[in-house]
This record gives C-alpha cells, sequence and structure tokens, in this order.
C-alpha cells in the first residue's frame, strides 16, 4: 500500500493535534460544502419528489445500511484504531472476508426476491434494495483506501473526495428526479455516488489487491470484536429506525415515513454537520493518543464545548423561523412542522456530548461501551413507539427521539466519567444553552408579530439573534473561551 502520510514514525503528540487542528478545518470546509450542496438539492427534489419516494428510499438506505455492515464487519474501522502499521497483504485479507460476506448477503436478497416473483409477491420494494446494493462492494474497496487516509490524518484528501461524491449524488438524483424516474432517481445517484468515491480515493492512496483465504487469527479476531462494537451503534439506530416504515408506515401510511425522515434530517443537519468532523478527525487522534488519558480528558472537553457553541449558531435560525420557511417555500411538507420541533428539543440538549464522546470511546478502544447504550436505547424505543404513535400520532415518532436522548443521559454520563476519570459537565453543557436562550428570547418576542415572513428578515433577525448569542457567552465566559482559543492557535504549528 502506498503511504498517504508524512511518515511512518512515531509522531509527537504536537503534531497530531496540530493535524487534528487543521483536520478540523478542512473537514469544517467539507461539511460546509457537503451540507449544503444536500440542502440545496433536497430542496429542489423535493420539488420533484413525493413524500411516498422519500419513504421508499428511507426504507431501502435502513436495508443497505444493515447490509453495508454486515458486509463490511467493521475491519476498516479496526485498521484505523489499531497501533500496528497496514500494508496490502492485510487488506486484502480483509477485502476478502467482506466481499464474501457481501456476497452471502446478496444471494440472500436474490432467493428471497425470486421466491417473491414466483408466489405472486410484491417485491417492487426488494428490487430497489438489490439493486441498490450493488454499492457495497465499491464501497468496501473505497472504505479500505479510506483508511490509509485517516490512519495518517490527511482530511483534505478525504474532505475533496465527500465533497465531489456529494455533488455527483445531487447532480445525478435531480436530473432523474426532473425526468420523472421517482425513487429511481436516488437509487441511481447512490450507485453512481460510490463509484466516483472509490475511482477519487484510490487515486489518493493506492493498494493491491489480490484474493487471499482469510484466516482467524487472533489480530483478525480482535479487529473483529472491535469492529462489531463499532458498528453495533449504527445498527442498532438502523433497526430502531425500522419501526418507522414498519409502525408508522403501518399506522399512517408510506407517505407518514417519507415526512418523518425528512423532519428528522432537517431537525439532525446541525448534529450531522458537526459529527461528521468529530468522528472523522478525533477518532483516529483519540487512537493514537489513547495511551494518554489526561490528554483525552482535556481534548474531549474543549471539543464538546465547541460543539455545544457551534451547533447553537446553526440551531437559532431553524428554532425562530423553520415553521414560517416550510410553510413559505414547502406547504405539503407542513406536517413535519411539530416533529421537527420535537426533535430539536433533545438535539439542542444533548446532541453535542453525545457525538463529542463516540470518538473518544471508539479511540480509546471503548466501543462495547456505545454498543451497550446503543442495545438500551432500541429496547427502550420498541416499547414506547406504539403507545406514542397511537396516542400523538405522527408527532409520537419525534417524542421517541426526546424520550431516548433523556433516557441515556446518566447512563452515558456514568460511563464517560468511568473512561475518562471525571470531567467537566456544567460548562459545554449549560453556558452555550443559557447564551442561547437570551440571544433566542427578545428576537422571538419580536418577530412573532410580523405578520409576513421574507428571507431578508429571517437572515437579518437571524444575525441579530446569532450577535447576542455570543455577546452572553463572553460576558458568561469569556476567559475561558479566550485561553481556549489561545491553546489552539498554539497547537496550529508546534515546535
Amino acid at each position: 500500500m502506498n503511504d498517504p502520510g508524512e511518515n511512518r514514525s512515531y509522531v509527537k503528540a504536537s503534531n497530531l493535534k496540530a493535524k487534528a487542528i487543521r483536520g478540523t478545518f478542512s473537514y469544517f470546509i467539507r461539511q460546509v460544502l457537503v451540507s449544503g450542496v444536500g440542502l440545496l438539492s433536497n430542496l429542489f427534489i423535493l420539488r420533484w419528489l413525493s413524500p411516498r419516494d422519500f419513504g421508499y428510499f428511507a426504507t431501502i438506505n435502513l436495508v443497505l445500511g444493515i447490509a453495508q455492515i454486515v458486509a463490511e464487519g467493521g475491519l476498516s474501522v479496526y485498521l484505523i484504531q489499531r497501533e500496528r502499521e497496514i500494508d496490502d497483504n492485510v487488506l486484502s485479507e480483509i477485502a476478502s472476508l467482506q466481499l464474501l460476506l457481501y456476497g452471502v448477503v446478496h444471494t440472500i436478497v436474490l432467493i428471497i426476491l425470486i421466491a417473491l416473483y414466483f408466489f405472486n409477491g410484491k417485491e417492487d420494494m426488494l428490487i430497489y434494495v438489490f439493486i441498490t446494493m450493488f454499492c457495497i462492494p465499491i464501497n468496501i474497496f473505497r472504505a479500505n483506501s479510506f483508511a490509509g487516509l485517516e490512519r495518517h490524518m490527511i482530511f483534505d484528501k478525504i474532505a475533496i473526495i465527500e465533497v465531489t461524491e456529494s455533488l455527483v449524488f445531487a447532480t445525478i438524483s435531480l436530473i432523474f428526479a426532473v425526468m420523472g424516474m421517482g425513487v429511481w432517481s436516488l437509487i441511481l445517484g447512490a450507485i453512481i455516488r460510490s463509484f466516483v468515491g472509490y475511482v477519487i480515493s484510490y487515486s489518493y492512496c493506492k493498494w493491491k489487491f489480490c484474493f487471499r483465504r482469510p484466516r482467524l487469527t487472533k489480530d483478525l479476531k480482535i479487529g473483529i470484536r472491535f469492529g462489531i462494537n463499532y458498528h453495533i451503534p449504527a445498527l442498532v439506530t438502523t433497526l430502531r429506525l425500522a419501526i418507522n416504515p414498519i409502525m408508522v408506515g403501518g399506522l399512517l401510511g408510506m407517505g407518514a415515513v417519507g415526512i418523518a425522515d425528512r423532519a428528522i434530517y432537517f431537525a439532525g443537519l446541525p448534529l450531522f454537520f458537526l459529527s461528521a468532523i468529530q468522528q472523522r478527525v478525533l477518532f483516529p487522534y483519540f487512537s493514537r493518543i489513547q495511551a494518554d488519558s489526561n490528554m483525552v480528558r482535556s481534548n474531549f472537553e474543549k471539543s464538546y464545548y465547541l460543539s455545544a457553541i457551534i451547533d447553537k449558531i446553526f440551531y437559532i435560525p431553524m428554532v425562530l423561523f423553520g415553521s414560517g420557511l416550510i410553510n413559505l417555500f414547502f406547504p405539503k411538507w407542513s406536517q413535519t412542522i411539530p416533529l421537527i420541533y420535537v426533535a430539536m428539543i433533545g438535539n439542542i440538549i444533548f446532541g453535542a456530548l453525545a457525538f463529542s464522546s463516540y470518538p473518544v470511546l471508539n479511540g480509546m478502544g471503548k466501543s462495547s461501551a456505545i454498543a451497550v447504550m446503543s442495545v438500551f436505547s432500541m429496547v427502550i424505543s420498541w416499547i414506547f413507539t406504539w403507545p406514542l404513535i397511537k396516542t400523538f400520532g405522527l408527532v409520537g415518532y419525534a417524542y421517541i427521539g426526546l424520550l431516548l436522548w433523556f433516557a441515556g443521559a446518566v447512563p452515558g454520563n456514568i460511563i464517560l466519567n468511568k473512561v475518562l476519570n471525571g470531567f467537566s459537565l456544567w460548562r459545554p453543557l449549560m453556558v452555550p444553552l443559557v447564551s442561547a436562550s437570551c440571544g433566542c428570547v427578545p428576537i422571538w418576542i419580536y418577530t412573532k408579530s410580523l405578520t409576513a415572513i421574507t428571507l431578508p428578515l429571517v437572515f437579518l433577525f437571524s444575525l441579530l439573534a446569532i450577535l447576542l448569542y455570543f455577546i452572553f457567552l463572553v460576558l458568561i465566559d469569556g476567559r475561558y473561551i479566550l485561553r481556549m482559543i489561545s491553546q489552539l492557535r498554539g497547537a496550529w504549528s508546534p515546535a
């Protein structure tokens, strides 16, 4: 495997921190571009596709997510976390195992599809899933090239790849949507996106694949165990979200599935934005400094605080003007409004903590802790889904997410304190929350009397609310924030 890093020798902790900070900046730009492209493409595609189309695609993504996890086995992330370096033989052995698992899963889907065809079953959904699963072998080779880039913390190239993928998906999906291809526009966009991502990632980090019979060595067993624990949260979340098409669709129809899916998407945009940066950058960083618990704890507290500060910037316009904008531009999606606001409550309070802690625990090899919490969340959600949806209708789906945030907060903090040996919670949790509230309340009181909403007004009052937010933030905790910024600047250019 061509080494994409500067060297394979020991790197000082200060240099690692500088790489992490530069990587955060690169990935921040990536997230701005990807989120912007994704949001704009969604706004355009919403005009051409129905809630039913998005309902189908949400269901396809759930099934595809499970199949992807089974096929990859989590081994690619183990290559990033482990201390020893990787070579082409290791990559080939792991890719061979992943491809075998993928072949088994795809064959099972094919057998079910054939059986449905001969017994006159409804196979439309399974056809969509079967075609979309061709993304998986492409993603396996892409993931192993990414492992080399992530291990050496080369995030500028990763950002280029993922921005390109986002542009490709948006362009292809929109073109086919305008042509009237419905859900197929999203499926074809996903397949072409995967292929383009693989080609570019391979050009940056080449490795020679040779099919090798997988051997169940001690190292492979450790990798499988870590990978399973690492992916259990995603797998459990996927299974938990399967309630959407099963229960929501069964009770309220496939259109309700599309509405719930888009509502959760919009309510979670700021968290998706920040968590992608944290997981991509901080996971390999914390993996490299995992032996120094004091450094891990200090950097976790700073990353959590910064995330909590930044996510409020994105949520302030949504809290103040989200419903007005949806009613103005997308009246047929007005049913998403109550779901968006309920979902935002939990995201604003707990989101930064949850997504800051994941890369820390994974980097320290404690992925099993997140796995246990995810299983707990799944059990809670399955118990309360039916009664909440029956009682509150579609908005009950958002209440489930809110319940899970509160149910997971206490045990989650216990686990973090045990792993990190104590950390400061009040500052990153309360200071941004109180400051954002102080900034939003006067603007909300003034704007609720407005009879009409326009984009210039939204822009102006959002800026005013954000400005007030920063004023209160500096008044409450300005000295600590300045000290933290000074430390980050010092780490940017280590001696």
